[in-house]
């Protein structure tokens, strides 16, 4: 799973996240919340600390046949916001004036 954020014009921000079996919290984490037939659900956990904005979202599956892979990209077409938690200890995007 791929999320990018655009810092300014010419840059990027890219934090790569890496599909695992549970919830760990504080860091870029992706989970599987339920899987069923050809349907799977994924939960995306962002730290504290994450930048806030407009960020988007891919998910590249690799399929894996043998020996051979092959990969899909999956782009989410609306962006996803991330906001910041007044009432949460490691956000640090919170303003003097909320503390």
């Amino acid at each position: 799973m791929v999320s990018e954020q655009d810092i300014h014009q010419n840059e990027t921000a890219v934090a790569d996240v890496v599909l695992s079996d549970e919830y760990k919290s504080n860091y870029w984490n992706a989970y599987i919340k339920r899987s069923y037939e050809n349907d799977v659900t994924i939960g995306v956990m962002t730290p504290a600390d994450v930048p806030i904005g407009k960020w988007r979202l891919n998910i590249d599956v690799i399929k894996l046949v043998g020996v051979s892979q092959t990969m899909y990209r999956y782009s989410i077409r609306d962006p996803v916001y991330i906001l910041f938690n007044p009432w949460c200890k490691g956000n640090n995007q919170i303003s003097r004036s909320m503390r």
